[in-house]
Formats: C-alpha cells, sequence, structure tokens
C-alpha cells in the first residue's frame, strides 16, 4: 500500500508512483503501518484539455454568442425597414388623396404654389412682416396668437382634412415680397418658414 506524504491520501494500487490529487510522489507503507483509514476512491483520468484551450474556447464561445445577438438584432432592423416601406408604399394612395374634400374629384381649392423666385421689390405688402415677428411665432401656438402678432388672418394658400385632422397654411406678406408661411393642424401652429427676411 502507498501513502501520500503532503496529503495523506492511501493507495492499494501498488502500481500508482504519484498522488492523484495533488501530484506528489506516493511513499511505500509498511504492514504496520497499513490501516484503512477510508474505502478506495475511483480514480478519474487525466483531463485531456489544458487550460489555454478551455480558456480559448469559452472566449471563442463569448464571441459567438455576441455575434449571434448581433446578427439577429441587425435582421430585426432590417426586417423593420421592409416594413415600413412596405406600409408607406400601400398608403401613398391614400395620402394621394389627404387635400380631397370627400365625394369630390376637384383638387383642394385655394392651391396657389409658392412663387420661390425673386420678385421685384418695389411691391407694397399687406402686413408688417418683420424678423422679429417671425421669431415670436412657436410650434404649438395657437392660430389666434399668430393673428394677434400680425393684426390679421393672412392669407390662406391651403386647406384640407384627414385622419381627423384640419390642415391650413397661410402666408403673411410684407413689403417688397417679403413673407412668413405658418401651417397649422387643428388650428395649432405645426412649422413656419420666411422668406426675404434677415
Amino acid at each position: 500500500m502507498k501513502i501520500c506524504p503532503h496529503c495523506s491520501q492511501t493507495y492499494g494500487d501498488d502500481t500508482l508512483n504519484f498522488c492523484l490529487r495533488d501530484g506528489s510522489v506516493l511513499d511505500q507503507m509498511s504492514a504496520a503501518e497499513t490501516v484503512v483509514l477510508h474505502p478506495a476512491i475511483p480514480t478519474r483520468p487525466a483531463r485531456s484539455e489544458s487550460y489555454e484551450s478551455r480558456l480559448t474556447r469559452s472566449k471563442s464561445t463569448h464571441w459567438l454568442k455576441i455575434l449571434i445577438v448581433s446578427g439577429a438584432l441587425f435582421s430585426g432592423a432590417v426586417f423593420m425597414v421592409l416594413i415600413v416601406g412596405f406600409l408607406g408604399w400601400i398608403s401613398f394612395p391614400k395620402f394621394s388623396e389627404f387635400g380631397k374634400e370627400s365625394g369630390s374629384d376637384s383638387p383642394p381649392h385655394n392651391t396657389t404654389p409658392i412663387a420661390l423666385s425673386t420678385p421685384p421689390t418695389t411691391a407694397k405688402g399687406e402686413y408688417d412682416v418683420t424678423i422679429a415677428k417671425f421669431e415670436r411665432l412657436k410650434v404649438g401656438m395657437t392660430r389666434t396668437d399668430v393673428e394677434y402678432i400680425f393684426s390679421g388672418r393672412g392669407t390662406e394658400y391651403y386647406s384640407g382634412k384627414g385622419g381627423g385632422s384640419t390642415f391650413i397654411s397661410v402666408k403673411y406678406v410684407g413689403d417688397n415680397y417679403k413673407t412668413i408661411f405658418v401651417s397649422y393642424r387643428n388650428d395649432q401652429v405645426t412649422s413656419k418658414a420666411q422668406a426675404g427676411l434677415e
């Protein structure tokens, strides 16, 4: 019988030369010293995989998981873009009828296009249009507040209904064709623009 001098593990197999727990060289026990402290523990085969190879495998598994999750997220994003594009494509004909009144095939009334070219600078405008008044306009402001600023209703150049809302666009033209454009949804400012102001 053999014993490990460090951990005191005993082995009944005399062909073993090293401790299976800590690798120490085993000592031969004399017959007088032989005492069975506990039954023999079955031995396990030594691991064939080194720490470095397990660590490498663990890291590669980690990166594989990251790649799989990233691929799933990318696929989900592509799918969402395709769905939004498809929904936009099938709803486009509905938006083309956006300004039409129900039961009428005529185009919306008061649809005068906005001239983008520079007109002569000698015209007298109906409203006092200034950059200060333009800067006072805020998104969410009511139509009544805007009419108070300009002391008038302006010239309506677009109106329409859709999705349960009323849309109106108004322009205020001043001297030398300086113009402020205000768009409303349900009588609240949604956007503003200007031309000719400095």
